[in-house]
């Protein structure tokens, strides 16, 4: 922000269009717009640092923003998917026992996520549970954008000193991943070792800043969790979003991006690779400039 404020940080992809771009000084007037949101309610709502927060967003750079604004609150986000209309049985006990277990007073939203939990068929479901009653949603969405963060430093500094949380070694994210069966695992991540992943992704793709980043899948965990949010703030890079939806509707967007952006290093799903060999029929695009690509598997690889 300080050394390059009129440059790309973000730019949401769809459908061909490059919908939305964000500078880095943008960015971080929309992470202050957060910022402010938390600081306001932290005395109305009791929250404090340290408490877990459930991030869950549709892949966007609402829930990037969210991120780091919990990051400098010392807030301790839980990012989760979305609540899918077609794995209720699954997705709100899963929603009940997080809150339950971390003791979850807020969940964090973007507008899309809002209209699922606050409708049919999801809402009278959560109603049904006691732990879900106490829930604040908070739609970042609608926060207004603040000057800057450096204007908001006198208000975050009394709270919480982001050095001794990196020094004390205290809990700065969890991600959450379940198995086959359904059993919830739980990997916590202080602030040295969020930026050891960044190190290792950086050294293993030989990554600089002018190398830009594509994010599509999987951005609450994981390699896609990295691409996503973590990465391009960590080389000063530009990230490219490219909503799941989108690729589903026309996957031949991802790879007309990756070629129009020379996009050097991708994360992708087998899912994605089976779908698009599929459904992919145009030769318009090159991707002589890919070196890496990184398919997660779950289990043993196919």
């Amino acid at each position: 922000i300080k050394h390059q404020a009129d440059e790309l940080a973000f730019s949401t992809v769809t459908r061909g269009a490059t919908a939305k771009q964000t500078s880095w000084k943008k960015f971080d007037n929309k992470v202050a717009g957060v910022v402010s949101l938390i600081l306001d309610k932290i005395k109305k709502f009791k929250m404090k640092v340290g408490d877990h927060v459930i991030l869950m967003y549709t892949l966007s750079e609402d829930f990037v923003c969210a991120l780091y604004a919990c990051f400098l609150t010392g807030m301790v986000p839980i990012p989760m998917n979305p609540i899918d209309a077609n794995r209720l049985s699954e997705d709100i006990p899963c929603l009940v026992s997080v809150i339950r277990d971390y003791r979850v007073k807020t969940i964090m939203v973007n507008n899309d996520v809002e209209a699922i939990l606050k409708n049919k068929p999801v809402s009278p479901l959560l109603k049904e549970s006691n732990a879900y009653q106490t829930i604040k949603l908070r739609n970042t969405s609608k926060a207004k954008t603040s000057a800057s963060l450096s204007s908001l430093q006198s208000r975050i500094d009394p709270l919480f000193k982001i050095n001794n949380a990196v020094e004390s070694g205290s809990t700065a994210l969890i991600w959450l991943s379940y198995t086959e069966d359904g059993r919830r695992l739980a990997v916590k991540f202080t602030h040295n070792t969020i930026s050891s992943v960044c190190k290792i992704m950086k050294e293993t793709c030989q990554l600089e800043s002018k190398n830009p980043v594509i994010s599509c899948v999987r951005h609450t965990a994981g390699i896609g969790f990295i691409q996503s949010a973590l990465i391009g703030v960590y080389l000063g890079s530009s990230t490219h979003i490219i909503p799941p939806i989108d690729f589903a509707t026309n996957p031949s967007l991802f790879f007309l991006t990756l070629s129009r952006y020379k996009v050097k290093d991708v994360y992708v799903t087998p899912q994605m690779m089976e779908y698009a060999l599929r459904k992919v029929k145009s030769k318009d695009f090159n991707l002589d400039r890919v070196k890496n690509l990184m398919i997660g598997y779950d289990g043993r690889p196919d």
